[in-house]
Formats: structure tokens, sequence, C-alpha cells
């Protein structure tokens, strides 16, 4: 996977987690002078839950891919552990966000192979512009 496309998907499938809590605290807020029902509010967080857990899996799979090609397999644990903190340990709300944040720096990073190829084509245009 490249590391533009690997950018894309992850973006595109974390800023939603975000999202998805603040529209919950945000219906729970409209709502409160109405008289909800515990099933009401179960149905609200069961879904909210079920979204986070495919916007983690997503990232996991990209975060997988990603690390497979630069040679740093290990990666994948980082979405795991935001995955963790956001879905069931909720009161620590800043540890998915720095997960998400090394996530992205590290593979974001080229592999050793990207570096060589891209040392090769420098080296092949100077060379064409030396003749």
């Amino acid at each position: 996977m490249t590391r533009k496309k690997f950018l894309l998907i992850y973006l595109i499938a974390m800023i939603p987690t975000y999202l998805y809590r603040l529209g919950l605290m945000q219906s729970l807020i409209q709502e409160s002078g109405y008289a909800m029902s515990n099933d009401e509010l179960f149905e609200k967080a069961l879904m909210v839950q079920v979204l986070l857990t495919i916007s983690y899996l997503i990232m996991c799979i990209g975060t997988y891919l990603r690390g497979r090609k630069v040679g740093k397999s290990f990666i994948v644990i980082f979405p795991s552990i935001g995955a963790l903190f956001d879905i069931l340990i909720v009161i620590v709300p800043f540890v998915p966000t720095i997960m998400n944040l090394m996530t992205l720096f590290v593979g974001a990073q080229r592999s050793p192979s990207e570096f060589i190829s891209l040392a090769k084509e420098k080296e092949a245009q100077l060379n064409s512009s030396q003749r």
C-alpha cells in the first residue's frame, strides 16, 4: 500500500471516530429536556460502539497492509490500543488520539526499498543531465 493511499484510508476512517461520540453527546444534550428511556439510550450507545468498531477495523487492516509494505508490521498495535481505549475504556480520552498520531507518523515513513528506488531515480536523473 502506498503512503498516500494509507494516509487517505486511515484519515477517512479516523476522523469519524471523533464525530460519533460528538453526535451521541449532542443528541443527549438536545433530548435532555425530554424523557429518554434506557432502551433509547442503549440503542444510541450501541450504534456508536458498532460504528467505532467498524472504523477501527478499517484502520487496523490499512495499518497492517502498510506495515507489511514498509517492514514495520508492529504498527498495527497502535490502532489496536486506540480501539481498546476508545471502545472499552472510555474514561481515558487522549490515548486513542496519541495512538492515531503515532500510527500516522510511523505509517507515513518511507520503507528502505522506497529510499533505494528514490536514490536510483535521482542518480539516473543526475547521470542523464550530465551527458
